[in-house]
């Protein structure tokens, strides 16, 4: 009896199909207070998931819920 894979097994299969995947750049012309509105946000995401890492390292584990359970209101 053959199972269904899981969503995460079809996505790398897809990934490893040789398929090619285009990413288009451009320039943005932000004022200085756009830019630094955007780099104030990238620095509070980094500080995010800088904690939430030390959190993971310090209980030696990696289940999410539990992450969740003990993050997620301090973080919002």
């Amino acid at each position: 009896m053959a199972r269904k894979k899981s969503a995460t097994a079809r996505r790398r299969e897809g990934m490893a199909g040789g398929t090619p995947v285009r990413a288009l750049v451009m320039p943005l012309a932000l004022s200085s207070d756009q830019h630094a509105m955007y780099m104030e946000a990238a620095k509070l995401y980094n500080r995010m998931w800088g904690s939430i890492v030390s959190w993971y390292d310090a209980h030696h584990t990696v289940n999410a819920i539990a992450a969740h359970k003990a993050l997620y209101y301090n973080l919002r």
